[in-house]
């Protein structure tokens, strides 16, 4: 009985769960952003909703259904590895590629549908019993549940690196090895990771932001002249517009960013000249090692710009209040 009354207390917490999420998806996001998924959401769940009451009923049937779902996924992350990667030799991959948002919707969609089916058989498992003398195996329910929850581990594993900081790093690499071009540019695959050098961002992202252009018709992409290239890009005026623009954004934010932390670092400047307490010198010990933290972070991330070299003199600065505050605690 109170096994019962559990799962009845667990499918109220989840159909609570549900209402919830469809309000904040209808309540918080724009119009144009249910649009865009309101399509994939409806075809998904749908689909999830049909299979879900079927599949559970005979444990064979629902488990080859899950192994064929596996194999789709399977396939899905192997042709986009096989895409993705820098080193395929096989010739008619060399100028196909996936943008990401579309590797993430795959991804998105499988893990839906089986999110579903896994919700839907779990519902039926808890409902029927206490009308019904029938028990729905926990297999079916488990396998695609597994399934998507990988599915979405998957989609969380592609870069989303935002365009305008990779587009800097181009525009950056184009401007200094090739000069001003009213033409605009020629990039190929060789000079990817050129234009990312002394970051820890990868080729993968400059390609992608590069196939963005071509899909905004501000580049081409065709097969590359030279022998060790593989695909080039032609970046057209309009599109290198568009980097210096970025670019700009960038160091306006970056400038904006160290401007921040030096004022943490003059705040905690004034806060050293007295004798703060041992509770106020752990207080800015931590303020310090997150100063530190964020500095490392702009830093790697920015080391391309000639504006980062400021983060190496404020690390310095941080670095010597702390040690003033441990000599400090040491002889209070």
């Amino acid at each position: 009985m109170a096994q019962i009354q559990l799962k009845q207390v667990l499918f109220l917490l989840l159909l609570f769960i549900i209402v919830i999420a469809l309000r904040i998806f209808y309540r918080l996001s724009s119009k144009i952003y249910r649009e865009h998924y309101t399509h994939m959401l409806r075809n998904s769940v749908i689909t999830g909703l049909v299979l879900g009451m079927i599949l559970p009923w005979d444990t064979v049937v629902g488990l080859m259904a899950a192994l064929f779902t596996g194999l789709v996924l399977l396939f899905i992350s192997i042709f986009s590895v096989l895409v993705m990667s820098k080193s395929s030799q096989l010739g008619f991959l060399q100028e196909t590629w996936i943008r990401r948002e579309v590797l993430r919707e795959w991804f998105m969609y499988v893990s839906i549908i089986t999110g579903m089916i896994g919700i839907v058989s779990t519902v039926l498992s808890i409902l029927l019993p206490p009308f019904l003398d029938l028990t729905l195996g926990v297999e079916v329910p488990l396998v695609f549940d597994t399934i998507s929850v990988t599915a979405a581990l998957l989609d969380l594993s592609i870069p989303i690196t935002s365009y305008r900081k990779i587009n800097s790093l181009i525009y950056l690499y184009l401007l200094e090895e090739k000069g001003e071009e009213e033409e605009g540019f020629v990039i190929d695959d060789t000079e990817f990771m050129k234009a990312v050098r002394g970051t820890e961002f990868t080729d993968y992202e400059v390609r992608d932001a590069l196939e963005s252009l071509v899909e905004i018709d501000m580049a081409s992409k065709m097969t590359a002249t030279s022998e060790t290239a593989q695909v080039e890009f032609h970046v057209s005026y309009e599109g290198m517009r568009l980097l210096k623009l970025q670019y700009d954004e960038t160091i306006l934010k970056l400038g904006k960013r160290l401007e921040r932390i030096n004022e943490g670092i003059h705040r905690i400047q004034e806060d050293t000249e007295g004798e703060p307490t041992e509770a106020e010198r752990r207080s800015l010990q931590m303020y310090i090692k997150q100063l530190l933290d964020e500095l490392d972070q702009v830093y790697r991330e920015n080391r391309c710009f000639r504006q980062s070299g400021q983060c190496l003199l404020q690390v310095e600065e941080l670095k010597e209040i702390r040690e003033k505050l441990q000599y400090m605690s040491e002889y209070s």
